[in-house]
């Protein structure tokens, strides 16, 4: 898999889960924006366990709502379209090396993600 491939995948990925989300019975994203809440961590003898959750997270989800997350994947390949179409062939490995990069490192943690194309060769991202 090439790393466009990868990168194209990846933002289609996430751009089917928020739509997916957009479709689900919430609306309103920010309506628990900076409160503390609960969230089933799991089930332990038929009993759901709860966990608090911080008010920086449900910042953090409020933030990433669906539709931000559409808006983003349609400008990642907006970004991903424009620099394929001004780059020549000898300036491939500077357009991966400066843009592509660092974009793959968004999902650095995916299982297809190439540890090669990590900042420091193979170990971690940027």
């Amino acid at each position: 898999m090439t790393i466009e491939e990868f990168i194209e995948a990846r933002i289609a990925e996430d751009e089917d889960i928020a739509a997916g989300a957009e479709q689900g019975p919430r609306r309103d994203w920010a309506e628990d924006y900076g409160r503390e809440f609960l969230v089933v961590s799991r089930v332990e003898a038929g009993i759901p366990v709860c966990d608090v959750r911080s008010t920086a997270e449900s910042q953090h989800i409020a933030r990433h709502d669906p539709a931000r997350e559409l808006r983003s994947a349609a400008a990642w390949r907006r970004v991903m379209e424009f620099g394929a179409a001004l780059i020549s062939a000898s300036q491939q490995i500077e357009f991966e090396d400066t843009v592509l990069l660092p974009i793959a490192a968004i999902w650095f943690g995916h299982p297809d993600y190439d540890r090669s194309w990590a900042a420091d060769g193979g170990g971690s991202a940027i």
